[in-house]
């Protein structure tokens, strides 16, 4: 499969921790089956921008779309967030991957993306797009997604963000 390019835009408001020494890391982390946090709740609550209140996403919301990037940071800019930024993440090798998510009355083959470091020895990261946990898991249209949002699982690590462009700047 070619090369992936995603875009993550950050604020210092973000529920999405970042560190230049580490990676992009998402607040909640799960160690169970899927079906705990790979599920329609899960999903739409982290699409809800008025839920903030709940326990932590385990989810990086990322755009494969230059212009859905763009169009987020400027939001986020006029509501005043500090520190807004875009990343951009490349996936030099992705590999179509599905996660069988088994519920209780069934198995979800849910399609994913993922990056294997194979030079780290690291874990794949894996994303998940919009359509698909739509098509798969139901989720509604809730929040403002866009259909370029994917959502990468728990964390992005820092040798895939090729460049960084902060908001104002070319």
């Amino acid at each position: 499969m070619a090369t992936q390019r995603f875009y993550r835009v950050q604020s210092g408001w973000s529920f999405t921790c970042y560190s230049e020494e580490h990676e992009f890391q998402a607040r909640g982390h799960y160690c169970m089956d899927y079906s705990h946090w790979l599920n329609r709740g899960k999903f739409e609550r982290h699409l809800d921008w008025d839920d903030r209140s709940r326990e932590p996403s385990p989810f990086i919301s990322v755009y494969d779309s230059w212009q859905e990037a763009q169009t987020r940071a400027r939001v986020l800019t006029q509501r005043r967030h500090p520190d807004v930024f875009i990343a951009e993440i490349l996936l030099s090798s992705p590999q179509e991957k599905i996660l069988d998510v088994g519920f209780s009355d069934l198995t979800v083959h849910l399609p994913t993306l993922q990056q294997v470091r194979d030079d780290t020895g690291g874990p794949a990261t894996t994303f998940v797009s919009i359509s698909a946990v739509r098509k798969y898991l139901r989720v509604g249209h809730t929040g403002d997604t866009r259909a370029s949002e994917w959502f990468a699982l728990d964390s992005v690590p820092n040798d895939l963000i090729v460049k960084k462009w902060q908001r104002g700047a070319q």
